[in-house]
Formats: structure tokens, C-alpha cells, sequence
């Protein structure tokens, strides 16, 4: 896991329907990952869109070193912790 500190980006091409999170660092950025929105109306409740929108939170707060700190996440040499 990169212990760096930086901080997300969320990017969304409207023309092409991805949606891309990038790492931002004082000096460069750094694609972490992108993928493709669902299709058709949002509507909640709707096991599709709720499996994307946890999905996508979920990329963010374990990709991030402070996030993962302040949940703990994290043992004391940075690695992520794993279920119980």
C-alpha cells in the first residue's frame, strides 16, 4: 500500500460514461481506477446503483491511508486489516 499522503479525484466523461478516480500528490497525479456508470435512471433502492455507490466509496476510503487511520483500518505498519 503506498503510504505517501495525497487525495482523490473524481473525474466523470459525460462522452464516453466513465468515471475515473485519480490520486492526486503535491507534484503529479496517478490513475488508481476507472469504470464504466451504470446504465439507465438512478433510482434508489435499486441493487445496481446501491452495489456502485458502495462500491465507489469503498475504492476511495481503502485506497487512503488517512481514511483507513481513522476508521482503524490500518495495524501499526500501515497494512490494511483484514474481516475479524
Amino acid at each position: 500500500m503506498n503510504s505517501e499522503v495525497y487525495s482523490h479525484l473524481v473525474e466523470i466523461d459525460e462522452d464516453t460514461g466513465v468515471l475515473s478516480i485519480y490520486r492526486i500528490f503535491p507534484r503529479r497525479r496517478e490513475l488508481y481506477t476507472s469504470v464504466e456508470l451504470p446504465s439507465g435512471p438512478c433510482v434508489a433502492g435499486n441493487a445496481v446503483f446501491d452495489d456502485f455507490f458502495k462500491l465507489l466509496g469503498e475504492n476511495i476510503v481503502f485506497d487512503s491511508p488517512q481514511g483507513r487511520r481513522c476508521l482503524g483500518l490500518d495495524d501499526e505498519d500501515g497494512e490494511v486489516l483484514g474481516p475479524g
